[in-house]
């Protein structure tokens, strides 16, 4: 089993403590490879806002030689976990920097993760932890997982040592019981899930939008290769959706680039 994990934090602190804990329990009863991206260090630039990886592709990008290297090790992986300290209520930059590269993997663009299964780890002294995990949810909806595991941990305090006991043990327990969760959805080898509404409707309006690109943009290329201009699919992946969601997709299409 492989599992990346994205670190947000630019220092060895709360966030690396939390995850080291995680790890040892995810790997207790079987041996895991943890492919640990400390982005800071790996990924330090901010995208360009050029739309290259849209149209001409992601090996395209300026910032392609820091970036590829890990989206590579993301799309080799079973369950990514991303783990981030909240800086002034939100996620920090670097985070936020290596999400704007991946914005070619929405599901407007070219997704490719479905069926991975997702761990958000945020920690903060005092609060931020709900805008932050929402914010990450979203992104990994678009990147078509909806298989999420939260955990979101208040210290109120320096760090976990300089926690009150009761509640220091009251986190730990929730580490666990998180990370088991997350371990139980590791080993589903399918998601009994159907597809998501909003999914659903990106898929159709996305290839709306697809079929109106030039036959050599990247998008369009793939979404051929990939059967998905195919006016009778319904969905990305073998999922079926509802027949409501189907119909809402459909109608939602017809009236988005009118």
């Amino acid at each position: 089993m492989n599992i990346v994990i994205l670190h947000a934090s630019p220092r060895k602190g709360n966030t690396d403590a939390i995850v080291e804990r995680v790890k040892k329990y995810l790997s207790a009863d079987e041996p895991i490879d943890f492919n640990d991206i400390h982005l800071p260090k790996e990924a330090p630039v901010f995208c360009h806002g050029c739309f290259s990886c849209f149209e001409r592709g992601e090996s395209t990008c300026p910032n392609a030689n820091f970036i590829q290297p890990i989206a590579k090790k993301i799309e080799k992986a079973d369950g990514i976990i991303i783990a981030t300290p909240i800086y002034v209520m939100q996620i920090p930059g670097a985070l936020k920097a290596f999400l704007d590269h991946k914005a070619y993997r929405f599901l407007n663009h070219r997704p490719a993760y479905f069926g991975k299964k997702a761990f958000i780890i945020t920690n903060t002294a005092g609060a931020g932890n709900t805008n932050a995990i929402k914010y990450l949810k979203q992104n990994f909806s678009f990147w078509g997982i909806n298989n999420i595991t939260t955990l979101g941990i208040t210290l109120q305090a320096a760090s976990l040592e300089d926690m009150k006991s009761a509640r220091q043990q009251k986190v730990i327990k929730e580490i666990e019981q998180k990370s088991a969760a997350f371990l139980k959805q590791l080993k589903t080898q399918h998601s009994e899930k159907r597809p998501s509404f909003l999914s659903v409707i990106m898929f159709h309006i996305a290839r709306s939008f697809i079929l109106t690109l030039p036959q050599n943009n990247a998008d369009r290329q793939y979404w051929k290769e990939n059967d998905w201009l195919d006016a009778s699919k319904n969905f990305y992946v073998d999922q079926t959706p509802h027949w409501y969601q189907t119909l809402v997709g459909k109608i939602a299409s017809r009236f988005a680039f009118k």
